[in-house]
């Protein structure tokens, strides 16, 4: 299985990154470190979380240290990531992401 990002999702995960990268150096990277261990666990169980939109599919694992998510949808050959949101943010904000 492949975990792929969808062009919107990528550009805001990188502009997160470099939020927090000019809040603190380092920072940035450990917000990377997170979302990493959170692609880790998505492809070692892309069923295994909690679908926050049951009807489209779109599950949410929760970052470690910070207040973020990563929504995506599991497919048959890959996980499609349609957005690493804070928590704030409502999923449904994300369906029309495909």
């Amino acid at each position: 299985m492949v975990l792929r990002y969808l062009p919107l999702a990528r550009a805001e995960y990188l502009d997160q990154v470099e939020y927090y990268e000019r809040r603190a150096p380092g920072l940035g990277r450990r917000f990377m470190q997170a979302v990493q261990e959170a692609e880790c666990l998505v492809l070692n169980n892309p069923h295994g979380y909690s679908c926050v939109e049951p009807l489209s599919g779109l599950r949410a694992v929760v970052l470690k240290r910070f207040p973020f998510r990563l929504l995506y949808r599991a497919r048959a050959e890959e996980v499609l990531v349609a957005a690493v949101a804070h928590t704030a943010r409502e999923p449904a904000q994300f369906l029309q992401r495909d």
